[in-house]
């Protein structure tokens, strides 16, 4: 593994741009998740020296081809480098080595929002088994797909980092390791080669992946994810543990080990300092649990962490969870009775119109099971109701329907739900919404129907059979003294 000495390149510029010449639409602000993911299938899969091989490939042809277009532009100002066929035989080129595949990876594992057509739903950046179902290459397929049997989330130092490290090596013992290291806004995947004994760190801004001596290990993977020089003592670090599926009881095994380690679990305690710790960004660890989607740290913090408290981008850990989809958090967070479940964020939007906006079922009805409101407006005027109709999301209107929700209410825009679907041109919802619509129609007309009929009972009757309503009100009257 990693047979070839090489240079590393200095952030992934290269690699964006190498995206958009071939038709991709890259997240501006990098692409790191999807970089550190496509690096640990490539080591789970015995790959990595061709996944090396294809960021070199990539790197080196983009440079060709960002010297022809600069050389073109020199001479051709107001030209276009496409009409010339020396940019077509390096945008061949550029493709070659299964580089579209590789980008077609990097695309649904750093921005899956951008790709629902794909992946059939929303889904959160921070899910990637479920990504992996549609990215995950033929040779994980092969192994059984990829698995997240743990997760762990806590603030630690470098000198607890290392220790980690070396528990999960120690557990290990000849078997490979694989983890996602989240943590400011960076992803990194960090690999542990058992029969070789070597760590191995996969670093967007430092690619290829590369060898790191354990002795240097922690301290890198804080300054790869350090920026703007903001040095920390310590740091709330998410790590995901994956396997394939050929190789989960293996890693089940080493699991078993670290259970019955208490020098790793003790390292991993949520102590009370650690639970009060925040970020610059005012996250605590039940912020970073609802966003990483950890369960169990959720149900920890969740009644030692006020779950109302919102960090700076005014979002309360209701909110990052239902964003992400993380419906176990959701749950968590609800058993603490004092979690508001309408409080909004920043933008006005409530757990409930988020996991509306998104077409999530299942988060949708935990939080409509719990009163949730959806009618709250939010600060671009729709409510839950009608962003799912602008969204498109029919079978939310179905939940919505299924818990008594008025459909045809009207939001800030003065429109419904049958509005947005007539924009979107969306017929099998106005379809379904004709349908309830005339179904309410027939009960109101049921009730008044019976309404009616009670009433003919006394209008239809004789003088002789009527009672007369001054024989009534002494009755009323006595039945007032009686009391």
């Amino acid at each position: 593994m990693l047979s070839t000495r090489i240079e590393r390149y200095s952030g992934h510029q290269y690699l964006l741009e190498a995206m958009r010449e071939t038709g991709y639409q890259p997240d501006p602000n990098g692409s790191c998740a999807g970089i550190a993911q496509m690096g640990l299938q490539a080591f789970l899969a015995d790959a990595l020296d061709s996944y090396n091989a294809r960021i070199i490939h990539i790197h080196d042809t983009w440079a060709q081809l960002h010297a022809f277009k600069n050389s073109f532009f020199r001479l051709q100002p107001y030209g276009n480098p496409a009409s010339d066929p020396r940019y077509h035989s390096l945008l061949a080129k550029l493709k070659q080595h299964e580089s579209l595949a590789f980008f077609d990876g990097v695309a649904l594992y750093q921005s899956p929002g951008q790709h629902q057509d794909i992946l059939g739903r929303h889904v959160s950046q921070y899910k990637p088994q479920v990504i992996s179902t549609i990215a995950r290459s033929q040779a994980i397929e092969e192994q059984g797909g990829l698995y997240q049997p743990a997760h762990f989330l806590s603030f630690l130092s470098i000198e607890e980092l290392t220790l980690f490290f070396g528990r999960l090596a120690q557990a290990a013992g000849d078997e490979k390791l694989a983890t996602s290291i989240s943590f400011n806004n960076h992803r990194t995947s960090v690999c542990y080669d058992g029969k070789n004994k070597k760590w191995i760190l996969i670093d967007a801004n430092q690619l290829p992946a590369h060898e790191v001596a354990f002795k240097d290990l922690a301290e890198r993977v804080f300054s790869a994810h350090t920026f703007n020089n903001h040095q920390q003592d310590s740091a709330p670090i998410s790590v995901r543990l994956y396997s394939t599926g050929n190789t989960l009881n293996t890693t089940q095994e080493i699991l078993k080990r670290l259970e019955n380690d208490i020098h790793f679990q003790k390292l991993l305690e949520i102590t009370p300092a650690k639970a009060r710790q925040k970020t610059t960004g005012r996250q605590s660890l039940l912020h970073l649990a609802a966003k990483y989607g950890n369960e169990d740290a959720a149900l920890s913090l969740a009644h030692s962490l006020d779950t109302n408290a919102s960090e700076q981008s005014s979002d309360t850990p209701l909110c990052i969870a239902a964003h992400h989809g993380h419906d176990k958090v959701v749950v968590n967070l609800l058993k603490n009775k004092a979690t508001l479940v309408d409080l909004t964020n920043g933008e006005g939007k409530s757990p409930l119109y988020i996991a509306a906006e998104n077409g999530d079922p299942k988060i949708v009805a935990l939080l409509l099971r719990h009163q949730a409101d959806p009618l709250l407006r939010s600060k671009d005027q729709y409510n839950a109701v009608t962003i799912a109709a602008k969204q498109g999301h029919l079978h939310v209107l179905k939940i919505f329907s299924d818990h008594d929700v008025n459909l045809f209410h009207k939001d800030g825009h003065g429109k419904t739900a049958v509005d947005y679907a007539s924009e979107q041109r969306r017929r099998d919802i106005l379809d379904f919404l004709h349908k309830i619509r005339g179904r309410t129609r027939r009960e109101e007309s049921s009730t008044q129907s019976a309404a009616l009929r009670k009433q003919s009972l006394f209008s239809g009757a004789s003088t002789a059979e009527r009672p007369h309503s001054s024989a009534v009100q002494p009755a009323r009257k006595k039945a007032r003294f009686d009391y």
